[in-house]
């Protein structure tokens, strides 16, 4: 005997059906995706524009220097970004001693890196150029961004040249023939016609090859670090890479060839 449903519960019967339609047909919503769920590609958020605008290069504090080259062709630092920098309270009896230089710290690689860029030298291009202290430490020379630059290797005006100058100087000084602040100062205003006065000139006649003089005593080719040398404050260079050593004596007054710093 079928049984009937009372008014009531025919209308909830109904009721519940009319959803399970509604639900299963919708719109065709593949099962397994809820319902009411934004599509998946609306899960990609744009990237909002950049809140800090890229520096522009006339932003930069950086100086921006320029070298300048003499009738030679030597190329000499920029003197306004450049000008040379001293430790004001050095003096004669500090760089004689042949171990002052040790006591100055070499430069920071970030201010190697600086000085590339405030000449606008690529990182890439950094084996053509020694950062190079305009007044040598041996002479006073600090390690301010003011007195460091990018000195090329080759030319005629090079580190060798630059090397002897300071050894003309430095004995100058010792000597007591030229003050601290002399040498300092000829340095810093044109170190290509400080080495043509204190070293000498440049002999470029045609029958000779260009060929820079040399106050400091070179003992051969090839040196070695740690090997004994003769002359205290004589220069030398490593036989492949030419790396300058400087021949200095140690506590028991011994000589040897050690790494020099400009």
């Amino acid at each position: 005997m079928t049984k009937r449903l009372s008014p009531v519960r025919r209308t909830l019967v109904g009721g519940f059906a009319a959803a399970v339609l509604l639900v299963g047909c919708g719109d065709g919503t593949e099962s397994g995706e809820l319902i009411g769920a934004p599509p998946s590609s609306s899960g990609v958020v744009p990237i909002p524009p950049p809140t800090v605008r890229e520096a522009d290069e006339s932003d930069s504090d950086t100086p921006r220097a320029r070298y300048t080259e003499n009738e030679l062709g030597v190329v000499l630092p920029d003197t306004e970004v450049t000008p040379g920098a001293v430790f004001d309270d050095v003096g004669p009896d500090d760089v004689c001693d042949a171990r002052y230089p040790e006591s100055v710290r070499k430069p920071r690689a970030d201010d190697k890196l600086e000085v590339f860029a405030r000449y606008g030298i690529s990182i890439r291009d950094r084996g053509n150029y020694r950062i190079d202290h305009l007044i040598p430490v041996a002479l006073g020379g600090t390690n301010a961004l003011e007195n460091l630059w990018p000195q090329p290797i080759d030319g005629l005006g090079g580190p060798p040249a630059k090397d002897a100058l300071e050894l003309a100087l430095h004995a100058l000084v010792c000597d007591g023939d030229l003050t601290l602040q002399e040498a300092q100062t000829v340095v810093a205003a044109d170190w290509w016609q400080a080495y043509e006065s204190y070293v000498g000139p440049v002999d470029l006649s045609p029958t000779t090859a260009p060929e820079q003089t040399t106050t400091s005593s070179t003992e051969g080719s090839g040196v070695t670090t740690g090997a004994r040398c003769t002359e205290e404050g004589a220069i030398g260079y490593t036989e492949f890479e030419e790396v300058p050593l400087r021949c200095i004596a140690d506590q028991f007054g011994e000589l040897s060839w050690q790494k020099r710093y400009s």
